[in-house]
């Protein structure tokens, strides 16, 4: 089989609102290191990552908070892109700085700093058998659908499985799907949605509950206690 190599979008433009920090999350330090720090040597340490493509908000773009994210020795091409107003235009810009030799385009939070190379290789191999593969795990909690404060409805949790990162496809399909999403001005908070649109069957690999989003405050001592644990 034809070896696979992929681009990796890693998405730090965000601003962290829900942590209520100064400084946007992918910057704040873990294990001695910026969260953003340990994303980006997990993609470099990938097999079959050819090139990542950091996306960043403007303001940050010539930051000392972004020179001390980034490790001083990369093995893989680093480009550095101008993050847009919302996710979906971040990725695109990201997307638009994809080599053109590259097949495989894979999308990544930069506050994901758990994600293990081995999952990324695994999951670029597999897209090179499918149109698309995303990183998921299970629900394990009884989930509610709730309005107004009330319950609607019991969900059926066999059915129901929480996405994670990275998110991977073909590129010219991933294309495909930002190209309708513009035509329709239809927006998503994911690559997925975009690529469903398209009608495409998008197939799960299961992840692990170690590949958390860091989101609030709390996170922060779970992922310190995982990298210690890690390293």
């Amino acid at each position: 089989m034809m070896k696979k190599y992929s681009s990796s979008i890693i998405v730090a433009a965000g601003t962290g609102s829900r942590m209520n920090s100064v400084i946007p999350k992918q910057f704040l330090k873990v294990g001695g290191k910026p969260v953003l720090y340990h994303t980006i040597i997990k993609f470099d340490k990938a097999k079959y990552v050819k090139e990542i493509i950091l996306v960043i908000s403007p303001e940050y773009i010539d930051s000392k908070e972004l020179e001390e994210s980034i490790p001083k020795q990369l093995s893989k091409t680093f480009k550095i892109v101008q993050g847009g107003d919302t996710r979906q235009q971040s990725v695109k810009n990201g997307l638009d700085q994809v080599s053109p030799d590259i097949p495989i385009v894979m999308t990544h939070d930069g506050v994901r700093p758990l994600i293990e190379p081995q999952m990324i290789d695994k999951a670029v191999i597999q897209c090179g058998k499918k149109d698309g593969v995303i990183f998921a795990i299970p629900a394990i909690d009884t989930l509610k659908e709730v309005e107004n404060n009330i319950i609607k409805k019991s969900l059926d949790r066999d059915k129901i499985w929480q996405m994670q990162t990275p998110q991977v496809f073909k590129k010219e399909i991933l294309q495909q799907g930002f190209d309708l999403a513009e035509k329709d001005n239809f927006f998503s908070t994911d690559e997925a949605s975009l690529v469903e649109r398209l009608g495409i069957a998008i197939h799960i690999i299961q992840g692990k509950k170690s590949n958390i989003k860091l989101t609030v405050k709390e996170d922060i001592q779970i992922v310190e206690a995982l990298l210690k644990n890690e390293n």
